[in-house]
């Protein structure tokens, strides 16, 4: 287990200077709810203040990294969330939905990702950033995980 404690890292319930009214009324807080690892994956639990709305999306990046690899051949999967869709890129190069299991049941949102498709790596390197209308509205710090070996 990494860890499995609540971290609120983001709950932006006004919007910034600059951003029209009509643009921030689906602004959503998100929430760590837990991070852990089993045999074989990583599973990340966020926490949403509201549902997704039309607009707003999620990044979630995983960097992973290892002393056996150089970090640049090293995949660097982002996975991009919207009120009914998901897609999952690595840099730019759109993948395969199926690489990233994602469940989404009320304001949670459960990510299973299988560490090989990481390149099996000993850390990973995340965060979650939110945009309203492509706007990039806010993020939490990036976290480190390290995963036992």
């Amino acid at each position: 287990m990494i860890f499995e404690e609540r971290k609120k890292f983001l709950t932006r319930l006004g919007a910034p200077k600059g951003l029209k009214e009509s643009k921030s009324s689906g602004v959503v807080g998100v929430d760590w709810e837990s991070v852990r690892s089993e045999p074989g994956k990583i599973i990340m639990t966020i926490g949403l203040t509201r549902p997704l709305a039309e607009g707003v999306d999620i990044s979630i990046p995983f960097f992973g990294y290892s002393s056996k690899i150089p970090f640049s051949d090293m995949p660097k999967f982002d996975l991009h969330l919207s009120a009914l869709t998901y897609s999952v890129y690595d840099q730019y190069k759109l993948l395969d939905q199926g690489l990233i299991h994602l469940v989404r049941s009320g304001n949670q949102i459960s990510i299973q990702c299988p560490l090989k498709t990481l390149g099996d790596p000993q850390k990973i390197f995340t965060c979650i950033n939110t945009y309203v209308n492509d706007f990039h509205f806010d993020h939490t710090s990036w976290v480190v995980l390290e995963l036992q070996q």
